[in-house]
């Protein structure tokens, strides 16, 4: 399930079923109905998303100027009727205070079914909705735009990372924009793992992680023994996302293959074959017996398509160099959140800023905030 954002029209969006036990459950929580008339006294406005674990509603307070904000439903997962994922993204959410990082406003437990409600700030807009619009548009987004973004967003995984938080899904839909203060917002934590008690958290861990275009070549070899460097890659495909407006790394997902060889071998049409003494083909043999395919896949041999065109950027360009860190195949060496905010790019002009909707003004040195007559690229 994607982020909150509010840019959607909530009444319609397709392919929302109706769950009737779910919406009673949710006025008599928010909207005062039901028998128990203890709910907030809010106007549930209607159905903004779904997803595996539940579904995402627009809800605003009653009375003039009240605010609007998301609420997430989640579907009942284990046999104490309480989601799994809920439970986890309670337990971070709550301890997680960052700019960057969508805040958790409430809980709420209806009864009897035990269906778990968390409530959240409500975003105008996310990444994938603006990228799509800048894509109709074929409106590149501005190079201020995409650098306040990326910055932003690596101040969220430095943050998270050094907390011993991976959030494991990040992707542009995940991403929520605050069209009032230009803020950006990782979302979605429902796949996300704490691993400093427990050093074999990651390691245990069952499934696939990431969304299968964001994933990264040592989880795509079957790795369970994997690192924080996984979401730095999965950011390396957003900010390419950004530039290209369209996912770098697309290919048709097998459903029932672990190993997916069309996503791995998209990846190296684009950077082109490893060599042998990388990492992540040095670790294949401990990793090949996790993912059922991976024994006998070979890299394809051949000529690969450059990185820089790809993304239209100068061989020069300090833009290239950090997505590039980014996108390196040994996750050993693959940059940090941290390392990556001190790099070149974030140093020259235009300098990033805690709103992504603002710019600078023609020789002024000073940024101004994105208006009512600012044109699309700003959302």
């Amino acid at each position: 399930m994607g982020g909150v954002a509010a840019g959607r029209d909530p009444k319609k969006l397709p392919g929302v079923q109706d769950d009737p036990s779910c919406e009673e459950a949710l006025l008599r929580s928010f909207g005062g109905g039901g028998e128990s008339g203890r709910g907030l006294g809010c106007e549930v406005i209607g159905k903004l998303g779904e997803g595996s674990e539940g579904v995402v509603y627009v809800v605003q307070e009653r009375g003039e100027g009240g605010k609007r904000f998301a609420v997430k439903a989640f579907k009942a997962r284990n046999k104490q009727g309480v989601s799994t994922a809920a439970v986890r993204e309670v337990k971070l959410l709550r301890e997680l205070k960052h700019d960057n990082v969508v805040r958790l406003r409430s809980v709420h437990v209806a009864k009897p079914e035990r269906r778990v409600f968390l409530s959240y700030e409500c975003c105008s807009t996310d990444l994938q909705q603006l990228i799509r619009r800048h894509h109709a548009n074929r409106d590149p987004i501005p190079e201020y735009t995409v650098k306040s973004a990326l910055w932003q967003l690596l101040r969220a995984l430095d943050y998270l990372h050094s907390s011993w938080v991976v959030h494991r899904d990040v992707k542009p839909e995940n991403v929520l924009v605050d069209r009032e203060t230009g803020a950006c917002k990782i979302a979605d934590f429902g796949c996300a793992k704490v691993f400093r008690n427990d050093p074999r958290a990651l390691r245990q861990s069952t499934g696939a992680v990431v969304t299968l275009w964001y994933r990264a070549p040592e989880l795509l070899l079957g790795c369970s023994d994997y690192s924080p460097a996984i979401d730095v890659w999965a950011l390396g495909c957003v900010f390419a996302e950004m530039l290209r407006l369209r996912p770098l790394f697309h290919s048709e997902q097998r459903k029932g293959n672990r190993f997916q060889a069309a996503q791995m071998e998209r990846i190296i049409s684009i950077l082109g074959r490893p060599s042998g003494a990388s990492h992540a083909w040095r670790g294949l043999h401990h990793w090949r017996h996790n993912t059922d395919g991976v024994a006998d896949y070979k890299p394809p041999k051949g000529k690969s398509r450059r990185l820089r065109d790809m993304v239209s950027l100068k061989e020069d360009s300090p833009a290239l160099d950090l997505l590039r860190r980014m996108l390196e195949y040994d996750p050993n060496k693959r940059v940090t959140a941290a390392k990556a905010l001190e790099h070149e790019y974030f140093r020259v002009e235009p300098f990033p800023g805690s709103s992504c909707f603002e710019e600078e003004a023609a020789g002024g040195g000073k940024r101004r905030r994105a208006g009512p007559n600012t044109p699309s690229s700003f959302c």
